[in-house]
């Protein structure tokens, strides 16, 4: 099993869209952990319709975050 952690925050709003579109087609079935640069309703509902398991949004801690992966990574074996 695959695990795509994405950060918009380079991504154009517009593009977002797309980009999780094509995730979920060349990636069928991935775990998909998604954070925002900022946070937004709109790129929210967006990324959790486009099949992200997990959202969050920046200012993320480091010792938070390796915990989101520890979790993902042990649910996958």
């Amino acid at each position: 099993m695959w695990l795509v952690v994405l950060d918009d925050e380079n991504v154009e709003e517009n593009d977002r869209s797309r980009l999780l579109t094509q995730i979920g087609r060349y990636f069928p079935g991935v775990s998909l952990l998604y954070i925002a640069g900022t946070h937004s309703h709109t790129s929210e509902r967006q990324a959790r319709t486009s099949g992200a398991h997990y959202y969050i949004s920046k200012p993320i801690s480091p010792a938070h975050f390796q915990y989101v992966l520890q979790s993902f990574l042990h649910a996958q074996k």
